[in-house]
């Protein structure tokens, strides 16, 4: 979870960049919360950034994603993401036993 607290560039300056009880939050979850490790001149996070810091700290991760805070999820995302793995993984076995036998 990376705190930025950006709804809007415009209203962003208005907004505490640290908000102690989000963090506070976040980690009563069980999350790991991040400061956002680069941004534009007016706050705005670069997602490349924030993507490579994640991959970085977390780097058996199957997959990585952004989302807004305002949007909800419920159980169905980690049995949606499951089936996706599971395809991808099965693809990859097709394509790595189609590769052997071309040569």
């Amino acid at each position: 979870m990376y705190i930025d607290n950006v709804t809007s560039a415009r209203n962003y300056r208005e907004r505490v960049r640290n908000n102690d009880a989000i963090v506070k939050l976040g980690r009563s979850l069980g999350w790991t919360v991040l400061q956002v490790p680069r941004a534009t001149r007016s706050g705005l996070p670069f997602l490349k950034e924030m993507y490579f810091e994640a991959a970085k700290r977390f780097p058996n991760c199957t997959f990585y994603a952004y989302s807004n805070g305002d949007i909800l999820f419920n159980r169905g995302l980690v049995a949606s993401l499951d089936a996706v793995a599971q395809v991808s993984f099965i693809l990859l076995l097709f394509e790595a036993m189609l590769a052997r036998y071309m040569l």
